[in-house]
């Protein structure tokens, strides 16, 4: 059975019919100022409606803990918030997958490959 969702406008849209609202997507990076992930925000933003950007690893698992099971959020962590809050999130049933926004990919693989929701 599809789930009706009324839009701004009071219009009715099927979300089947409508991939991108089916999930959310979750920035944590203490470093969000930069102009590179600025970009890369807008660019998101763009593509997704549902983008969430917090600076706070707490404030972010506490976001994602409230958010109904039946969400589905995509995370994107820097490498060094990454190692704090990636074992806390991993398990949340809410949490379909996660990215490691980092330069350093060598050294992410060796302690992500644990978390089988940690995508390359």
């Amino acid at each position: 059975m599809a789930t009706t969702l009324v839009s701004n406008d009071g219009s009715n849209t099927n979300a089947y019919d409508n991939d991108l609202e089916l999930f959310s997507l979750i920035w944590l990076d203490a470093n969000n100022t930069i102009n590179d992930s600025r970009d890369t925000q807008r660019n998101l933003r763009s593509i997704i409606n549902q983008l969430k950007i917090f600076q706070d690893p707490q404030e972010c698992q506490q976001y994602i803990e409230q958010r109904p099971k039946e969400d589905r959020l995509v995370v994107i962590v820097s490498g060094q918030m990454g190692r704090v809050v990636i074992p806390i999130i991993h398990r949340y049933q809410q949490v379909s997958s996660i990215y490691v926004y980092c330069n350093d990919t060598k050294n992410n693989e060796q302690w992500t490959s644990q978390f089988p929701k940690v995508r390359p």
